[in-house]
């Protein structure tokens, strides 16, 4: 599959810097290795547990991936550029994430409006942050070859990816990655 090389970035990410320690864009201290929650920065639980957690009625998920850093080309991740509504979109194969996203950036350059989810996520992001995002894309043709797929695609802020496509979909379709030939196959 063929990549891009610049990713979209947003003003809020060329604000915050590279981390010297995790390599994630965060501001202050890192937290990663301290034993500290990444929410209340208390020692003794993690961010999942957090007494300030406001997840009561909300259904947890995860994201393993969401920057090419994090996704680093040298390792097994899958990625490349896929046809969704007819327009390329930088996706990864994220089999760490719980769900599958679309950049908000990709899809404003479509002609598709997202619908509000009915479903209240917690996504727990690689930096240990969590978002509930609120809007969903349902049935986005996704073309893989000669065969037109579908997947339902929660809307979330992305730089380095247009589509991630998690579990939900992989299993869905009963795909068969090849982690050494970087292929899936259905």
């Amino acid at each position: 599959m063929e990549q891009l090389n610049k990713p979209f970035l947003s003003s809020s990410d060329t604000e915050r810097p590279v981390c010297p320690k995790c390599g994630k864009l965060h501001k202050g201290e890192c937290l990663v290795g301290s034993g500290r929650c990444f929410r209340c920065k208390e020692m003794g639980h993690t961010t999942q547990k957090c007494p300030l957690s406001s997840n009561q009625g909300r259904v947890p998920g995860r994201i393993f991936s969401i920057t090419k850093e994090s996704a680093n080309p040298d390792s097994l991740v899958i990625s490349g550029n896929i046809l969704f509504f007819e327009k390329k979109a930088l996706t990864l194969i994220d089999t760490g994430a719980t769900h599958s996203f679309m950049s908000e950036v990709f899809m404003h350059f479509l002609s598709f409006e997202p619908t509000i989810m009915t479903l209240h996520l917690n996504i727990v992001l690689p930096s240990g942050d969590e978002i509930c995002p609120t809007s969903i894309l349902k049935a986005c043709p996704v073309q893989m070859s000669t065969r037109l797929l579908f997947a339902d695609l929660i809307v979330i802020l992305m730089v380095a990816f247009d589509v991630i496509l998690g579990m939900d979909w992989l299993s869905a379709y009963h795909a068969m990655i090849d982690c050494v030939g970087k292929t899936v196959k259905f």
